[in-house]
């Protein structure tokens, strides 16, 4: 995890702590991305999903939940963290469930929608 990945995880982990009906926030950990197996063929490029830069843990009203983060730009500090800071907070109350009811973690992207689009010109203020 580089050092401003490192810095907005570490100021979500801080920001979750100080929401209501959040408690027990684990540090955040750096995702590994799985290596992928020799029996599938190569995926293209503009295909394949980057992995999860990282996640934090935490339970939220008694319930344990973990949040996956994908920052896939550079972009101002200031912005990321306010971004996914807002993102946060509306998926708390997003509950995913998997095969037997067990709630699946949330992904949550930043993207910097510049990037998005080549030759695309940042808008006129």
């Amino acid at each position: 995890m580089t050092a401003e990945v490192k810095a907005i995880a570490d100021d979500l982990a801080r920001y979750l702590r100080s929401l209501g009906g959040v408690s027990d926030v684990h540090p955040p950990v750096a995702t590994v991305k799985k290596p992928t197996s020799r029996r599938r063929p190569p995926v293209p490029a503009f295909l394949a999903t980057q992995g999860a830069a990282f996640e934090i843990s935490f339970m939220y009203k008694n319930e344990p939940r973990t949040f996956r983060y994908y920052v896939d730009a550079h972009d101002d500090l200031r912005a990321v963290t306010q971004i996914l800071r807002s993102h946060t907070n509306g998926e708390l109350m997003v509950r995913v469930p998997g095969e037997y009811g067990h709630v699946m973690p949330n992904d949550i992207h930043y993207v910097n929608r510049l990037n998005l689009a080549p030759g695309t010109l940042a808008p006129l203020r």
